[in-house]
């Protein structure tokens, strides 16, 4: 898969990064369960883009591996305001929202198998998340 990079400036370019993302990982052999972590996490992180960045940003993602694995590189990013660290907002306790799934970085965090978030106040974010493809068919997926 080469790597592929959307725009993310409205609500409908969450779903469009959503089923990208869901096809490129059924390609890869990831089963449902990954998909929804990938999906989910997709979702959390465009989402933020649109509601706190105060810029268009994008979703890129590509194909990446390590000691004989693969996995799927998801990189959200955006030339807005930063993260203020210093209210806990990277924090596994912290949510801004009430009506969405409101867990944000902390959840993808949870849900990826790697995640690094790079910020610097009044020139953006870009959070890196991989998940690693298994050797091995998840139970969940049977």
């Amino acid at each position: 898969m080469v790597p592929k990079t959307l725009a993310i400036c409205q609500r409908s370019d969450v779903i469009r990064a959503r089923q990208f993302a869901c096809d490129a990982a059924q390609t890869l052999g990831f089963g449902l369960a990954d998909q929804r972590r990938i999906t989910t996490a997709i979702s959390e992180m465009t989402r933020n883009v649109l509601q706190h960045s105060g810029a268009p940003g994008k979703m890129s993602l590509e194909v990446v591996e390590r000691d004989s694995r693969c996995g799927l590189l998801i990189m959200v990013e955006d030339h807005g305001c930063g993260i203020d660290e210093s209210g806990g907002i990277l924090g596994d306790a912290h949510s801004t929202s009430v009506t969405q799934l409101g867990a944000g970085i902390p959840s993808c965090k949870r849900l990826m198998d790697e995640c690094e978030i790079a910020t610097a106040l009044g020139q953006g974010t870009l959070v890196s998340m991989t998940i690693w493809l298994s050797k091995e068919k998840p139970l969940d997926d049977a």
